[in-house]
């Protein structure tokens, strides 16, 4: 099987009903451009080509087949495009003299592609970052009008990130007769705010105690690096919590490896709808079976890698269960104290 040949950037937009064909996105998205002020004051006879940045689409390839993927269960139409958008750098406007330098030398510009797809009579946007000043560019380049919330099963929040941990750890990895979890090697979180970042990194991330320790303290996750196996491949990929509804960021890792859905797209092109349209969806299904069951062992679970945690500490600096009591008497005696102090 072939293998991606670099990590791999992506963030799946929804676009609004009002696009429905494939006229539609020729017509209302492609067939525009966006121009935005340049952010430092110019002259007011300055041409608009030069006083605005541009965006604007470039090679666009319309491609419609049936997908080799049963699983998918739909017709897939792709439309692929670049954007090149233009953007200000962090430099004076003007030479010393105080002449207006060319636009050339003010700005700079990046091509990022973009595929427009069409999945059960929906169209999406998957574009080739996931960082957010170009993100940015592109929903301005397509319309904000154009773009909506994407739906339930795309939403993932820290919960279901813990989730994945939960199912990893207690040896429940096997997610259907099609997908193993097969490695989580990396998560970043918060604890009590926002300000307080945290990141693991490791091949056997869900076996070390600071990671364990984290998720008995119910941190907040933001990220997870997870592998899946399936008969078709294997996919490496971060998981993003969604912070803003339109967007779902993923970042997806070289060992990344499927058979082909659509025969004549290289595997950067199809590995992101694979992921996106079956992966991700199907993984949010399980989720949402096993909530319940998975909310109401969640304390109990959490209490055993809690304890695996003080055991683990207690071993490795010759802390004894009779020190450990001592520290426990001494809290519930200060308690006490402040408890008649209030009461006084």
């Amino acid at each position: 099987m072939i293998r991606l040949e670099k990590v791999q950037k992506y963030v799946l937009l929804q676009l609004t009903k009002n696009i429905n064909t494939i006229n539609d996105v020729r017509n209302k998205i492609l067939a525009n451009n966006y121009e935005k002020p340049f952010r430092r004051h110019l002259p007011d006879d300055m041409p608009s080509s030069e006083a605005n940045l541009e965006y604007k689409w470039q090679y666009v390839s319309v491609k419609e087949e049936k997908n080799t993927f049963v699983q998918l269960k739909s017709e897939i139409i792709s439309i692929k495009s670049i954007a090149n958008l233009e953007y200000s750098k962090r430099i004076k406007a003007q030479d010393v003299f105080g002449n207006y330098l060319p636009k050339e030398e003010r700005t700079g510009s990046e091509n990022v592609e973009v595929q427009f797809i069409s999945f059960k009579n929906r169209w999406y946007c998957i574009a080739f970052t996931n960082d957010e000043a170009p993100i940015d560019r592109i929903k301005k380049l397509i319309g904000d009008h154009y773009i909506e919330d994407l739906p339930s099963e795309y939403q993932i929040d820290s919960d279901f990130l813990h989730w994945i941990f939960y199912r990893y750890i207690t040896e429940r990895k096997q997610l259907s007769n099609n997908i193993r979890l097969s490695n989580i090697n990396e998560f970043s979180g918060t604890i009590v705010n926002d300000e307080n970042k945290f990141r693991g990194i490791s091949d056997k991330t869900a076996e070390l105690i600071i990671t364990r320790a984290f998720i008995a303290n119910q941190g907040s996750l933001a990220t997870t690096n997870v592998t899946l196996k399936m008969l078709e491949g294997t996919a490496e990929f971060y998981l993003n919590k969604v912070s803003n509804k339109t967007e779902l960021k993923i970042r997806v890792g070289k060992k990344s490896t499927i058979t082909p859905i659509l025969s004549s797209d290289k595997l950067e092109y199809t590995l992101p709808i694979y992921i996106y349209f079956y992966l991700i969806p199907i993984m949010m299904e399980f989720y949402k079976d096993d909530q319940k069951d998975f909310h109401e062992k969640d304390h109990d679970f959490r209490q055993q890698i809690s304890l695996e945690v003080i055991r683990s500490i207690m071993m490795k600096n010759d802390i004894t269960s009779d020190k450990i009591n001592d520290l426990i008497t001494y809290d519930v005696k200060e308690d006490a104290i402040q408890v008649e102090q209030k009461s006084t």
